[in-house]
C-alpha cells in the first residue's frame, strides 16, 4: 500500500512532493536495530537507506518523512519527522499514547545526523476509528490525507477505503 502512494507521488506534477518521503515499515524496523549495529552507522549496510534519507534531511532537500509503525504487533499508526518545524508527530486513530521507545529511536537517528531540537507535536490530522480492525486502512488514509489532501478516514467510509486499497493492490498485481 505504501508502494502505491510512492508511485502516485512520483507520477504527480506537484513539485512540493519532492520534499516529502513516504517510507514503509522497514524504516522504523531499521531505526530499532541493535546498539552494536548503531555503532557502525555509516558503514553498516542495514543503514544505507537511513543514511541516504538522513543526508537529504540534513541538507534540507527533504523536509518531511512519513512512515508506518506497528505497535505491539497489533496496531498501526503513523509518525512524521518534519525538518522544517523540527518536530516528530504521532498519529494514532485509537488515541494511544505516543510510543516512547520509537520516538527515542528517531531522536537517536537524528542525533547521528547532528540534528537536534526535534520536539513532539500533533500536526498530523486523523480521525478516530470505532472498531478494532481498521487501523491500517486509517493509517494509510492519514498518509494520503497528509500528502494528497484526500478526505480523512471516518467509520462510515471504512469499507470503501478497504475496497479502494484492495483495488490499488489488484491493479498493481495485474500490471505486472
Amino acid at each position: 500500500m505504501i508502494a502505491v502512494i510512492v508511485k502516485c507521488m512520483q507520477s504527480s506534477e506537484n513539485g512540493d512532493l519532492q520534499t516529502v518521503c513516504v517510507e514503509s515499515l522497514d524504516f522504523m524496523n531499521t531505526l530499532q536495530l541493535s546498539e552494536k549495529q548503531w555503532k557502525n552507522y555509516e558503514p553498516e549496510k542495514a543503514f544505507t537507506r537511513l543514511c541516504a534519507i538522513g543526508s537529504t534531511l540534513h541538507t534540507g532537500t527533504l523536509q518531511q518523512i512519513i512512515f508506518l509503525i506497528n505497535i505491539h504487533d497489533v496496531h498501526w499508526a503513523i509518525i512524521e519527522v518534519n525538518g522544517v518545524n523540527r518536530s516528530i508527530s504521532y498519529a494514532d486513530t485509537l488515541g494511544w499514547n505516543s510510543p516512547t521507545h520509537n520516538i527515542n529511536a528517531i531522536r537517536h537517528w537524528l542525533s547521528c545526523l547532528n540534528l537536534s531540537g526535534f520536539n513532539e507535536a500533533n500536526t498530523l490530522q486523523h480521525d478516530k476509528q470505532q472498531d478494532s480492525f481498521s487501523c491500517k486502512i486509517a493509517a494509510i488514509n492519514t498518509i494520503k490525507h497528509t500528502v494528497f489532501h484526500d478526505p480523512l478516514f471516518d467509520n462510515d467510509r471504512a469499507f470503501s477505503l478497504c475496497m479502494d486499497k484492495f483495488l490499488d493492490l489488484a491493479h498493481d498485481h495485474l500490471e505486472v
